[in-house]
């Protein structure tokens, strides 16, 4: 069982994801903010023990991979182009 339940909504500024996960370390991956899906829309990533993950997207302006890692409190995900993304408060 994956230490790291992303399974959420997280927030960077005005953009907002959604996260499923569908297995113990897998996960699907959705924009829900309008601005956001200018970029892409959709995509599925594994996270590690580790906290590490990998993220592929699609959207308008094609595919991507990315990489980062999860804080180990599981509130922040790092993405290897210094972005980060909070988890979203209920």
């Amino acid at each position: 069982m994956a230490l790291f339940n992303l399974q959420r909504r997280w927030l960077q500024g005005n953009f907002e994801i959604n996260i499923v996960m569908t297995t113990a370390d897998e996960f699907n991956i959705k924009a829900i903010s309008a601005e956001l899906q200018k970029y892409w829309t959709a995509g599925y990533g594994t996270v590690h023990q580790s906290g590490k993950f990998e993220i592929t997207l699609s959207g308008p302006r094609g595919d991507g991979h990315i990489k980062g890692y999860v804080s180990a409190d599981g509130k922040s995900m790092h993405f290897e182009n210094s972005v980060v993304w909070t988890l979203q408060h209920r």
